[in-house]
């Protein structure tokens, strides 16, 4: 979900989404420049350096000898995408998944296997713009920092909390006492002195 206060951001649009729904969303918090020179509905945010492109899947599949195929023009303007931009989206946007949106999203899938092509499905303007603005924030050069470090902090706990139960477990504690040891940790720390180790006793012999 995009928050409710966002920093304005420049935002490059292809002149194609100009005058859209999705065009209206952008220009209430960012500063929108329309061009000519990016691919057919590609928007840009520079400061993360991502792009995305906005394709309705209602028009990805051409029908040839009664068989669906993806056609060439969408194929040729995905490769475009990924050729020009390191971090590139394309959001595939119908507002009901039925039979026929969800063969084009096979057949997508399907043909950009193994590539550095990511697809993300949408139904309205408005999911558009919460998704653009999520993976944005979240790859922005001070955002990526942050999450660097808390994922490094989180791992580091995850890991030093496996070492010390195995080392309950390697003395006999069991899985009960273990868990309900963890239980009462937060507690020894605000309450000190609250929990002795008779209550611990107690509570293994349940």
């Amino acid at each position: 979900m995009a928050d409710s206060v966002i920093t304005s951001w420049p935002v490059i649009l292809n002149r194609s989404l100009e005058n859209s729904d999705i065009h209206r969303l952008l220009m209430q918090y960012h500063k929108v420049r329309v061009t000519d020179t990016t691919g057919h509905g590609v928007i840009i945010f520079p400061l993360s350096s991502v792009a995305f492109m906005i394709m309705p899947l209602d028009q990805v599949l051409t029908e040839n000898q009664e068989k669906h195929l993806i056609n060439e023009d969408t194929i040729e303007r995905i490769h475009k995408l990924n050729q020009l931009h390191r971090k590139a989206y394309v959001i595939l946007v119908a507002a009901f998944m039925g039979p026929e949106q969800i063969k084009a999203w096979t057949a997508l899938q399907s043909r950009f296997l193994g590539t550095s092509s990511r697809f993300i499905p949408a139904h309205s303007a408005k999911e558009c713009f919460e998704c653009m603005m999520t993976i944005s924030k979240v790859t922005s050069k001070p955002m990526v920092g942050v999450i660097q470090e808390r994922m490094k902090r989180l791992q580091e706990s995850t890991i030093n909390d496996n070492i010390v139960l195995g080392a309950l477990a390697t003395i006999g504690l069991s899985n009960h006492g273990i868990l309900w040891l963890k239980a009462c940790l937060l507690t020894m720390e605000l309450f000190p002195h609250s929990l002795s180790p008779s209550i611990l006793l107690n509570q293994e012999e349940l």
